[in-house]
């Protein structure tokens, strides 16, 4: 095998290794699926001004 060949070899390889993902971007995902959880089951447990907070957060998440 060529210096050539072994390059692409091993750039194939990495390019199928998944990054490993940012710690903090990690706490953050698991964060916010908590609170939507969260507030999921207050929703589901009849909570009346949920509703407000439910919209404020799918508006902050889509900027």
């Amino acid at each position: 095998m060529t210096s050539q060949q072994l390059d692409k070899r091993l750039s194939r390889i990495a390019a199928k290794v998944p990054e490993k993902p940012n710690q903090e971007a990690e706490a953050a995902f698991k964060a916010i699926i908590t609170y939507l959880d969260e507030l999921a089951a207050r929703k589901a447990g009849g909570d009346p001004d949920v509703q407000a907070e439910i919209e404020m957060a799918a508006k902050a998440l889509r900027k």
